[in-house]
């Protein structure tokens, strides 16, 4: 029997899911279309397992998966804090969300009235969730997953982002598929190993990237033995 066989009982499994909203005023908010399914499927597969799961969840229509540990967020700021909370008793870091790139600088208390023909927002950069944990080197032992969305070129980016943010493994998507119950993309490895997936249930893709995690966190988990 395997390490990881023996020891998936005590894998402790962080999850982020779902959309973030960045909000203008009490009223409307800066959002995306992602439904929260792949990040809440991925929980169910790896419970399977019998593996402790984590889900960070932004907010979604869809039930949270029964047996995990669910906190629910709504901006990427408060992502971060709960992952910075509970990234360090993780063994795998799967980052599934959506988080928002940009944030309105100021938040107006009051609703704002239909007063001006235009409207001008100055949006500032929402921090790098994923990338400041993935790029610290005292969670270096740790596999990381990523999601890339990208309306081209999506093998490039995909895998410049793999290298950028020194990921183990990036799931490429289109943006096709967001919100959508099939997905079609690749699962791209650091060591170059590209399967593509077309038109298939997030619940399939779920059990597909649970076996490659397993697969390569076991030949971490080899070489640190």
């Amino acid at each position: 029997m395997s390490s990881i066989k023996k020891s998936l009982k005590q894998f402790k499994v962080l999850i982020t899911s779902g959309p973030t909203r960045e909000y203008i005023d009490p009223i409307r908010f800066i959002s995306n279309l992602s439904s929260g399914q792949m990040g809440y499927f991925l929980a169910k597969t790896i419970l399977k397992d019998r593996a402790k799961v984590t889900v960070i969840s932004g907010p979604v229509q869809i039930k949270p998966p029964k047996k995990a540990r669910t906190i629910f967020i709504e901006t990427a700021n408060e992502m971060l804090r709960e992952v910075q909370k509970n990234i360090k008793s993780a063994d795998i870091f799967i980052s599934c969300a959506a988080v928002s790139d940009y944030r309105p600088e100021k938040f107006l208390k009051k609703k704002i009235k239909r007063s001006k023909k235009t409207l001008l927002l100055k949006l500032i950069q929402n921090p790098d969730i994923l990338g400041s944990v993935s790029l610290s080197k005292k969670y270096s032992r740790k596999l990381f997953v990523g999601f890339a969305l990208e309306t081209n070129n999506l093998l490039k980016n995909a895998i410049k982002k793999l290298r950028s943010k020194n990921l183990d493994i990036i799931v490429a998507n289109s943006e096709k598929t967001i919100g959508k119950e099939n997905s079609s993309g690749y699962i791209i490895t650091k060591n170059k190993e590209i399967e593509k997936f077309n038109s298939i249930s997030k619940e399939k893709l779920s059990k597909i990237l649970w076996k490659k995690i397993k697969k390569i966190y076991e030949k971490k988990l080899n070489k640190k033995n």
